[in-house]
C-alpha cells in the first residue's frame, strides 16, 4: 500500500513539473552582422622649410653693362675747344648737319671777329627740295665761358641764283652789341621756305664749327 501511494505521489509530482515548465523550441543560430569598413583620412601637418643655397659671387670679375645713354651729337663748346682760325675756304661742313632738305654746306672761314681779321664770313648752301624758293639763316652766339644758352636770332634771307643755291656774307659788326661775346661759339641753322612763305625744310643746328670774337 505504501508503495502504491509513493508511486502516485511521484507521478503527480512529475506531471506537475511538466505543466509548470513547458518544453522550449530550439532557437535559430544568430548570424553575425556584416563588418563595415570605415576609412578615416588623417591630415598630418607637414612643415615646409625653405632652403636657400648660397651661391658664391665671383671675385675680381669686372662686369661692364652696355650703356643706353645716347651722347649728344655735339657737346657745347668750351674754351678748350676754341677753333684755330682757318681762312682761304671754303670749309666743308660735316654732312651730318645737312638735314633732309640741304646739302653742300660750306663756310669761308671758321672764325670771324668784330675788330680782328677776318671780320666777315660767307655761308653757302644748296637745297635738295624743289619747293624751297627762299632760305633764311638763324644764329646764336654762346659764351664759351658760360653754360647759358641764348635764343636764336635771324641773320636774314640768303641770296639765291633762283634755283637751289643760297649764300650770305655776314660781318662781325653786323652782330647786335647785346649778342656779341668776347669768346663765343657761333651756331647757325638754315630754314627753307616755299613760295607761300611756309617752312618746308631745315638743316640741323650747326654747332662748334665757327667762332666769334670781339677782339683778337
Amino acid at each position: 500500500m505504501k508503495k502504491i501511494l509513493l508511486l502516485l505521489i511521484t507521478a503527480t509530482f512529475a506531471l506537475t513539473a511538466c505543466g509548470a515548465f513547458p518544453a522550449q523550441a530550439p532557437q535559430p543560430t544568430p548570424i553575425p552582422p556584416t563588418p563595415q569598413v570605415i576609412i578615416a583620412t588623417v591630415l598630418v601637418p607637414v612643415e615646409v622649410t625653405s632652403v636657400v643655397t648660397a651661391v658664391p659671387l665671383p671675385t675680381n670679375t669686372l662686369v661692364v653693362a652696355p650703356s643706353t645713354e645716347v651722347p649728344p651729337a655735339l657737346p657745347p663748346a668750351t674754351a678748350s675747344t676754341e677753333l684755330v682760325p682757318v681762312t682761304g675756304g671754303p670749309i666743308a661742313v660735316d654732312p651730318k648737319f645737312n638735314g633732309q632738305s640741304f646739302e653742300k654746306i660750306t663756310v669761308s672761314n671758321n672764325k670771324f671777329s668784330l675788330n680782328c681779321s677776318p671780320k666777315e664770313i660767307t655761308f653757302d648752301v644748296y637745297s635738295t627740295d624743289i619747293y624751297i624758293v627762299r632760305t633764311d639763316m638763324y644764329y646764336r652766339i654762346r659764351d664759351r665761358h658760360s653754360n647759358d644758352i641764348p635764343s636764336w636770332s635771324i641773320a636774314g634771307t640768303m641770296d639765291t641764283d633762283g634755283l637751289n643755291h643760297f649764300w650770305m656774307t655776314m660781318k662781325g659788326e653786323g652782330v647786335p652789341p647785346d649778342l656779341r661775346q668776347a669768346q663765343g661759339a657761333f651756331d647757325f641753322q638754315f630754314i627753307g621756305l616755299n613760295k607761300l612763305g611756309n617752312v618746308v625744310g631745315r638743316s640741323e643746328k650747326i654747332t662748334d664749327i665757327v667762332s666769334y670774337t670781339i677782339n683778337c
